[in-house]
């Protein structure tokens, strides 16, 4: 805030299980506090030179949708394919019920005033049933996407505890 950044970067070791619990995440922490979009970069990205595809996964909420002009306006830079992935964790029962659902999808982002972009871009719409986390990995990993765009609240003590031994 005090020097107005716009965009932070921050590289990440990638820490998981024990060794994160322990030492916690700095650009976790960065990417949940920072009032601006974080960019992170995992230990093991190769530098490439062309973004094809963009894989956007969104919940639909408010939060998540502030990350949509983002993810259009970089798969529009890159001409890369965009990939707006929403994943259902409650049930449904049939065809018609997940036609509806990605229907509801299209249908925010288009009152969301991304009508136009979805109409120039034509991103690839993609509804999956299960965990959130394991359908982002998936789709991430059948799309080959080159860039995730996220939108990342603060942590919910609930769901994300603090490492062992942090201060509260």
């Amino acid at each position: 805030r005090k020097h107005g950044i716009g965009l932070l970067v921050c590289g990440t070791r990638g820490h998981r299980g024990v060794k994160r619990m322990l030492l916690g995440s700095v650009a976790e922490k960065v990417f949940r506090q920072a009032p601006c979009p974080v960019l992170i970069v995992p230990a093991a990205a190769e530098e490439r030179g062309r973004i094809s595809r963009i894989l956007y996964p969104t919940d639909l909420s408010p939060q998540s949708m502030q990350a949509a002009p983002y993810a259009f306006s970089l798969a529009r830079h890159y001409r890369a394919k965009l990939i707006v992935l929403h994943v259902v964790q409650e049930e449904i029962h049939s065809v018609a019920d997940l036609a509806r659902r990605r229907k509801l999808v299209e249908n925010r982002m288009k009152k969301s005033g991304l009508g136009r972009a979805l109409q120039e871009l034509e991103p690839e719409l993609a509804v999956e049933l299960g965990g959130a986390a394991q359908k982002i990995r998936a789709a991430a990993a059948e799309w080959q996407a080159g860039l995730n765009v996220f939108a990342v609240g603060p942590a919910n003590p609930a769901i994300d505890p603090p490492p062992a031994g942090a201060a509260p």
